[in-house]
């Protein structure tokens, strides 16, 4: 997987639910080490290196994310059970 989002010649950067930073691919460590002097980012939080005002858009993002993710998992479970058991319980061929 690292080898192609390392083709990607965009900044992709991972960060957990707890801000902290775990992955960047090669244009990114490329932009944040060579171009904007930071040490080494992997492993740290993301607010490091942003401003009080970026802290605050990253944290509402992340816990949208986190919201949305919760109601789609919820969601695509009760389908998945739903449409998987149904069938099956009125068919003697399942």
């Amino acid at each position: 997987m690292a080898y192609i989002l390392d083709s990607v010649p965009y900044r992709i950067v991972f960060v957990d639910t707890d801000h902290i930073i775990r992955y960047m691919n090669r244009e990114a460590k490329h932009h944040y080490y060579m171009v904007r002097g930071y040490g080494d980012l992997i492993g740290k939080s993301i607010f490091e290196c942003h401003s009080e005002k970026s802290k605050e858009m990253l944290i509402a993002a992340v816990e949208k994310l986190k919201t949305t993710a919760t109601r789609s998992i919820s969601a695509s479970a009760f389908t998945t059970s739903a449409s998987t058991s149904t069938p099956c319980a009125t068919k003697t061929a399942c």
